[in-house]
């Protein structure tokens, strides 16, 4: 029996420490192309961020797809984005505002201002370091004006 119990607690310590080890970020949130949801379906082409505090948007954070070339999250699909503390967090231990701006297949964009995507308080999945940002086709139509 010693010898089994003695299993179980080394086999435990190993598992908790996995995540420790994989996890090489401070910060991670995710953009949920949730169009599929019978109104009207669309490609987002375009994930711009830019801090709050700054006018360039820099490179399109969608990954691009080895098989076509393009940029694009197809309705159902998800992108995680992970960000160290750097990202989130200035000099002072203020937390770093972020705009982003979604562009769809069409190319209308939608940006939303001001985003923390970095700690959500009120986060219901016990990680307040992880944000999900849903986007379904009406928000996406209000955003962009229609």
């Amino acid at each position: 029996m010693k010898k089994l119990l003695t299993l179980t607690f080394v086999l435990l310590g190993t598992l908790a420490a996995v995540p420790a080890f994989a996890q090489d970020y401070d910060y991670k949130f995710s953009i949920v192309n949730r169009t599929d949801d019978g109104i009207l379906e669309m490609n987002i082409t375009g994930i711009y961020l830019s801090r709050t505090d700054e006018s360039d948007w820099g490179e399109n954070k969608i990954p691009r797809n080895p098989d076509t070339g393009e940029y694009v999250l197809e309705p159902g699909w998800q992108a995680n984005f992970y960000m160290d503390i750097d990202d989130c967090v200035d000099d002072n231990f203020d937390f770093i505002y972020y705009d982003i701006k979604i562009v769809d297949d069409i190319g209308d964009e939608c940006i939303i201002f001001g985003q923390d995507v970095c700690y959500d308080e009120n986060d219901d999945d016990d990680d307040p370091n992880t944000i999900k940002i849903i986007l379904d086709s009406q928000t996406l139509l209000d955003c962009q004006g229609y």
